[in-house]
């Protein structure tokens, strides 16, 4: 069977988000895991090996399934290590951009830098004063550490074997991001499961694909 690893996530998935919708914490505690594992299998089943950035990709993926895993608990030191798993899950893909090449001042980085902007001038407001005191320091950096990682994608496309899997995932998952941030500190409710998870799935998917060698 070919993307064996895409089969697992989505199987995976539709579990989880019947269990969120429920409030069936054991069935989260189940079919999380196993959408994570999914993006971890699709990098490992590249049929030709990963490509010179692939390992930082691997060590991204690594981190990123340690957060979900953080994220299923609910106590603020949860999120905190979760916040740091990802943290270090982007600073992984942004050292892997970096690998490819980056052209920090090509269009597509500079297109990168002003929709950054325009997305943070309305982020800031909205979510910032919801924040409590001794987290908006993790939050502003890991918002930092992901523009930063989505500009790495953008300039660092031309460079890669698989540019559009690249862009889309590293987009896919700031936007996923925001769903968290709104379960976590403004609204809670299932419209930020039933949209983030899928998009942060499938956004590792995709940059776990960019990693394939051709």
């Amino acid at each position: 069977m070919d993307y064996v690893g895409v089969w697992i996530s989505t199987i995976a998935q539709v579990g989880l988000l019947w269990s969120v919708y429920h409030e069936l914490i054991g069935g989260v505690y189940l079919f999380k895991p196993i959408s994570s594992f999914g993006f971890l299998v699709t990098y490992i089943e590249s049929p030709h090996g990963p490509a010179k950035h692939g390992s930082l990709i691997g060590k991204g993926l690594l981190f990123g399934a340690l957060g979900d895993i953080m994220l299923m608990f609910k106590p603020d030191w949860a999120f905190l290590l979760g916040l740091v798993s990802f943290l270090l899950s982007h600073i992984c893909y942004t050292l892997a951009f970096v690998k490819l090449g980056v052209r920090w001042t090509s269009t597509a980085s500079l297109i990168g830098v002003a929709s950054s902007t325009a997305v943070l001038s309305q982020l800031l407001p909205w979510l910032i004063p919801n924040v409590e005191a001794d987290m908006k320091i993790p939050v502003l950096v890991y918002m930092c550490a992901i523009i930063i990682m989505v500009i790495a994608s953008l300039g660092s496309a031309a460079n890669s074997e698989r540019p559009l899997a690249q862009v889309l995932g590293a987009i896919a998952f700031m936007i996923s991001d925001i769903f968290v941030a709104r379960e976590k500190f403004v609204v809670a409710g299932f419209e930020n499961a039933g949209i983030g998870l899928p998009l942060y799935f499938y956004a590792q998917i995709a940059i776990a694909y960019s990693a394939w060698r051709r």
